[in-house]
């Protein structure tokens, strides 16, 4: 029952997302670029939650599917008051991982959506992680340094396996999104290594 109940889902959120799209381009007068560009729009904290650093010149940019992005530092992935901010800021760092080129692993999260439409609600950055393969160049600017990891893996893990957000040794990068767009029920992790 579980499998046709996501079965079911996949299957409208494809329809949904390829309605977005479609609406999306002609009201962009057939600019595709403009349609499946994300671009992080920071919003205002509320007072009362605690809000992560955001160094200058921490930021994501992942040519092969045009995201670009502030990176949101320090953020508790468990506390879902701060995490909720600041996702709507940009991607956010965990604060359970290390910074590049400190040698561990660098975890960043962001949202992804079911439709090109809730964009600007949900500031889905990684809307079009699962487009990313093996090969792939991610870089991360940080303290004004420029970090390059190419793509070996993806993998769809549970929504409760939390073990990645720990480092390990050896420098990897790994993006984490929602799975299937605007779910809940999986994660998709994008995992690099520096070049």
């Amino acid at each position: 029952m579980k499998t046709v109940i996501i079965v079911v889902v996949s299957i409208l959120v494809s329809a949904l997302t390829a309605f977005g799209v479609v609406t999306l381009f002609f009201r962009n007068g057939g600019q595709l670029d403009q349609v499946l560009s994300v671009e992080a729009t920071p919003v205002p904290t509320p007072a009362s939650t605690p809000r992560p650093s955001a160094p200058a010149g921490f930021r994501v940019n992942i040519p092969a599917i045009n995201a670009t992005s502030e990176i949101i530092k320090n953020v508790d992935p468990f506390d879902e008051n701060q995490y909720g901010v600041a996702l709507k800021q940009g991607v956010a760092h965990s604060n359970t991982s290390a910074f590049p080129g400190q040698g561990r692993t660098v975890y960043l999260f962001a949202h992804s959506t079911n439709s090109p439409l809730n964009f600007t609600q949900f500031n889905a950055v990684f809307y079009q992680l699962r487009q990313l393969n093996p090969g792939n160049k991610i870089y991360i600017d940080y303290e004004g340094e420029r970090f390059t990891y190419v793509v070996i893996e993806k993998k769809i893990v549970d929504s409760n396996d939390t073990h990645y957000l720990y480092p390990t040794d050896g420098e990897k990068l790994i993006l984490q999104t929602c799975d299937p767009p605007g779910t809940t029920f999986k994660r998709l992790l994008i995992f690099a290594e520096p070049k």
